[in-house]
């Protein structure tokens, strides 16, 4: 999915956030992580502001980090497009 600037931050504070929040608390909590827009799950940058021009969406980016996690995480994600929905299940399974 073609994106702008700020959702390149806005993942980045997702991924910061969710970093600091897993090493917080440890475990010792199940956590039901919901994305009702969830696209397909990856990124592209529509501009050549930065480096990397891909980069995971927030859907990918939950999946990955709550196989680190060491309690129950569970991902709701959400996509109405079933074209879309298709190439997310194509890039979880990667």
């Amino acid at each position: 999915m073609k994106c702008k600037y700020h959702t390149r931050i806005k993942h980045k504070f997702l991924g910061d956030y969710l970093s600091i929040w897993l090493k917080g608390v440890s475990g010792k909590v199940s956590l039901d992580y919901v994305d009702l827009f969830a696209s397909d799950g990856v990124c592209e940058l529509d501009a050549e502001l930065e480096t990397p021009l891909i980069w995971d969406g927030s859907a990918l980016l939950a999946v990955k980090m709550s196989k680190e996690y060491k309690n129950s995480w569970t991902c709701y994600l959400n996509e109405l497009d079933p074209t879309t929905c298709n190439e997310l299940q194509n890039n979880l399974k990667k």
